[in-house]
């Protein structure tokens, strides 16, 4: 019976033992992965652009019931479409109607493309439009996407100029490799079965080398907590610059 017992709570030891070492340092550290902590940097908004100038390849003429848009995009190279549906209402666009942010919160959109490449000229149907204006990255900026809600207007050729909205990340503290992780798990192998087996001895009638036993497997379990170190967790930077818009006549005044 003291046989079963102290072989039980061997097995026990040897497999708890293997995550001791969580005492010290997150789960994901343990698992050698990073632990990653991310801080949000909001950048000032903007100044709305000057609208200004450009040279556009072609500008179409406007059909009846039809206006020209320009849309010119000063810091990207950027394709513009048209929203002509959403599958969710959770819409956020920077215009008519503002509301902050000037993004896309969890929605799926169809569009149309208008142009692959700005500055570009378009023609649209009279009424509410919403544009779609997207961007490749840039400069270690990544891609973005802005939403910009405009009233087409009869014999009434409007100029867009936008700023596309950029967010990047960047590691501000990088993580330290973790250390000491095999000699823990041996010292704490040996050391959760020293004090389990230490234990049973002492509690089966042999106080004396079962807590002899159980003390020095607690001394080895409290070594392997400190050779173990996890590392640093890494701290990321994450920053964004809003977009900005002006609209205006076309050619402008």
């Amino acid at each position: 019976m003291r046989g079963m017992i102290i072989i039980t709570s061997c097995v026990l030891a040897l497999l708890s033992s293997g995550c001791a070492f969580i005492m010290k340092g997150s789960a994901k550290n343990v698992a050698g992965l990073t632990v990653v902590e991310t801080k949000l940097k909001a950048l000032e908004k903007p100044e709305d652009p000057p609208a200004e100038m450009v040279e556009v390849p072609f500008v179409p003429s406007p059909s009846d019931g039809q206006s020209t848009v320009v849309v010119n995009v000063r810091n990207a190279d950027a394709k513009v479409s048209l929203v002509t549906s959403t599958k969710r209402s959770a819409i956020n666009v920077e215009g008519k109607g503002q509301v902050a942010g000037g993004g896309l919160q969890n929605v799926d959109l169809d569009t149309r493309l208008l142009c692959a490449r700005t500055p570009c000229a378009f023609t649209l149907p009279f009424g509410s439009a919403t544009l779609h204006i997207e961007s490749p990255p840039k400069d270690g900026w990544e891609s973005s996407t802005d939403l910009y809600d405009i009233d087409v207007l009869p014999e009434k050729a409007q100029l867009v100029t936008h700023v596309m909205s950029r967010a990047k990340t960047e590691t501000v503290s990088p993580s330290r490799k973790t250390k000491g992780l095999f000699a823990a798990i041996l010292l704490e192998t040996f050391g959760w079965t020293g004090v389990t087996v230490g234990g049973t001895i002492a509690l089966v009638g042999e106080p004396g080398p079962g807590l002899g036993v159980a003390v020095g497997g607690a001394l080895l379990v409290a070594l392997g907590v400190m050779v173990y170190d996890p590392g640093s967790k890494q701290i990321d930077e994450r920053s964004f610059h809003p977009s900005a818009t002006t609209l205006s006549p076309y050619p402008p005044r």
